[in-house]
């Protein structure tokens, strides 16, 4: 896609427009941020995107926030969370540098009400569950060989205020988090599950669900082996029967997490609460069917 395609995407994404608040359907793919460490909270260092498209690296929201301001009629935009490139769903961004701090504020204190839905590799044991384990930063080999890693966060099972009065150096990283599942619907291998992160760990609910609950995120690569490397995702048989993929093309799958609603309490224009939901991206609705997984209402 050309970047003006893109850009006209994003305007079509967009499903709230109201009390200095914008929420954005974010497509799959385009990470919230650049590589090069994009303000976290203003879009005014964006450069304006040139006229054609875009490795995997370059393809990120803050490159078309300004032009995207433009057609909303605001003078700026600016994110106040973020979600993983692979990851789809609502987004909340901010039409004022108020609103900003008082959205990423929300965030950060646990406030705002977050909703996902994962098609599964493998069905939990338990049909509803809360997992309470502690994530760090930790590394993974990528090949063969050991010298190459990758960062990837990984399970700390030992309370942190332990970590943290032993003084050790683990502490700087390990961070309280907090994830509750239901299942949704299963069907052979496969899972629909809802999720609600308590906490906004950094790729929280991949390793919750990869590591902790052996259940990864379908097309999840990077957190569905717990040896020291990544691998392609290895799929159950049913599964790449009803995707009609290969194992050999494992690695094609896509990632199947999707934000699907948000609320924000007393956010409205008269302190009303705001509801958000996202339609589910096309790719989760057709292998969700292939599947034979249902969103039951």
């Amino acid at each position: 896609m050309t970047n003006a395609e893109i850009l006209e995407l994003l305007a079509k994404q967009v499903l709230f427009n109201d009390a200095e608040i914008v929420a954005l359907n974010k497509p799959y793919g385009m990470a919230v941020h650049g590589g090069g460490g994009a303000d976290k909270t203003s879009s005014s260092c964006s450069p304006s995107p040139s006229a054609h498209s875009n490795s995997k690296n370059d393809l990120h929201l803050n490159r078309f926030l300004p032009e995207l301001a433009a057609r909303l009629g605001v003078s700026k935009l600016y994110t106040v969370h973020r979600l993983d490139r692979d990851t789809t769903g609502l987004l909340l961004l901010a039409t004022t540098q108020e609103k900003a701090h008082q959205l990423s504020r929300l965030f950060a204190e646990g406030r705002v009400d977050k909703r996902y839905l994962a098609i599964t590799k493998s069905v939990p044991h338990l049909r509803e569950g809360l997992i309470d384990i502690p994530i760090e930063v930790g590394h993974a080999k990528v090949g063969k060989s050991k010298a190459t890693k990758r960062e990837r966060m990984v399970l700390c099972p030992e309370p942190v205020e332990e970590i943290r009065a032993q003084k050790r150096s683990r502490s700087k990283t390990a961070k309280q988090a907090v994830t509750h599942y239901r299942v949704v619907d299963e069907a052979g291998n496969a899972a629909l599950l809802e999720v609600h992160p308590r906490t906004g760990v950094r790729h929280q609910i991949r390793v919750h669900l990869g590591f902790a609950l052996r259940c990864p995120v379908l097309g999840d690569h990077k957190y569905s082996s717990l040896g020291e490397g990544m691998a392609p995702q290895r799929l159950p048989a049913d599964i790449l029967g009803r995707l009609r993929v290969r194992q050999a093309k494992a690695r094609t799958v896509p990632m199947h997490l999707h934000a699907y609603m948000t609320v924000l309490g007393g956010m409205g224009r008269h302190g009303t609460d705001i509801r958000l939901r996202a339609p589910l991206p096309y790719h989760f609705t057709r292998n969700m069917a292939s599947l034979r997984l249902r969103l039951k209402q």
